[in-house]
């Protein structure tokens, strides 16, 4: 029997934090879902209402951080003057023994939005000029997926925002630990999405149930996910300026038709790890399209048909307020709690056993991921070239 909201749509107000005013709406349409696994018997999808062939998409390497130990003492100023020839523009070093930046045998090496045969032609010149004591070694990558209108629109800017927002699935636990939890950055404030109690996991569960108090984020903020210096983090914003530097006051504005939304992974430690990627050597060998099942997940929610055709309504307000990642928090709280609901409604004190979670409701959000995966794919095509390119060179 089909549903009779199949087709109906339901939306939410986005607003900025500047005015708190509503600026646009971002709409969902009930559709019907077409999978055999057991768990999404009886159940019915929610998906954006929005064009993304109206947006292009591009995915780059926003920095890298390469460890080299040289195999005599210098500066860093020195290491800075033999790699800036090779990629065409300034590079953050660091001397990682000496902070005053006398002279030190290990630097930490900072390379914005590289090509990945020029980094290797850079370090090449350092290897010439001072001989390397071990492989350099990948310490910090950050890949960011970039998308743009392809006809200017502050609507088309808000709406995808939105979408993003709510349907981008980290790799892996940011609920936990309180710091890992989705967050907004504005005017100097950070705000929750998810209400929460850092101090009593008990009540917290119980906060995880309720929505009346979560705050979806507003779309002139930068929108945080993972804790800060954490192995894995995201950062989702609408890019308006480029080059700032906030110490100074400065930044160069983005014409309107670049500006873009951008959503930003940053993989330290042990994410190096698990990707394989220690040096410098593995980063050319490695496939950025294997990013998108990792780090670049989205996700559309499911629910379940009601003989009123009305859904969850709890469950309805939690994804629209807080995405996927808070709906998936508050069904992990209801398994956690159904004993004690269920006890309270019956006569009996009988311990009764967690229900078991047949898994995920949560579907692939297919538009986005095709469309992400194909980035990361033009992304693996231009770093090859490049490294082509500095192999034909040498």
């Amino acid at each position: 029997m089909v549903s009779p909201i199949i087709g109906t749509t339901v939306s939410i107000a986005l607003s900025a934090s500047a005015s708190g005013a509503s600026t646009h709406e971002l709409a969902f349409r009930w559709a019907a879902l077409q999978k055999t696994q057991a768990r999404f018997d009886g159940r019915i999808v929610l998906e954006p209402e929005i064009d993304l062939g109206r947006y292009t998409c591009r995915a780059v390497i926003d920095w890298l951080d390469v460890r080299v130990v040289v195999g005599a003492t210098t500066q860093w100023k020195w290491i800075q003057h033999h790699i800036e020839p090779a990629i065409g523009q300034r590079a953050y070093v660091e001397d990682v023994e000496d902070e005053q930046g006398a002279t030190g045998r290990i630097f930490r090496i900072r390379f914005q939005e590289p090509l990945l045969g020029r980094v290797m032609q850079a370090i090449d010149q350092v290897a010439q000029r001072w001989t390397l004591e071990s492989a350099p070694e990948l310490v910090g990558l950050e890949i960011s997926v970039d998308l743009t209108p392809k006809a200017y629109s502050e609507e088309a800017l808000v709406k995808l925002f939105g979408v993003i927002a709510r349907t981008h699935f980290p790799s892996r636990d940011v609920i936990t630990a309180p710091s890992d939890r989705p967050r907004f950055f504005v005017d100097d404030t950070t705000t929750h999405v998810i209400n929460m109690d850092k101090h009593d996991p008990h009540k917290d569960k119980v906060l995880l149930l309720q929505y009346d108090h979560d705050v979806p984020p507003t779309h002139d903020s930068t929108y945080y996910t993972g804790a800060k210096r954490s192995d894995s983090s995201w950062k989702l914003m609408i890019k308006r300026v480029d080059r700032q530097n906030k110490a100074a006051g400065t930044f160069i504005k983005i014409p309107d038709d670049e500006v873009r939304v951008r959503l930003e992974v940053t993989l330290l430690g042990s994410e190096l790890e698990k990707a394989g990627l220690r040096t410098l050597e593995d980063l050319a060998e490695f496939r950025f399209q294997t990013l998108q099942g990792s780090h670049f997940q989205f996700r559309l929610p499911t629910f379940r048909k009601a003989d009123s055709g009305i859904p969850d309504t709890f469950r309805l307000q939690k994804f629209l307020k807080t995405g996927v990642v808070g709906l998936e928090a508050m069904d992990d709280a209801r398994s956690y709690h159904r004993p004690a609901i269920v006890r309270a409604s019956r006569k009996s004190d009988k311990p009764l056993r967690p229900k078991r979670r047949l898994g995920s409701r949560l579907v692939i959000y297919e538009d986005l991921t095709s469309k992400v995966a194909q980035a990361l794919r033009h992304l693996q095509e231009r770093q090859q070239g490049s490294l082509g390119e500095k192999s034909a060179r040498t």
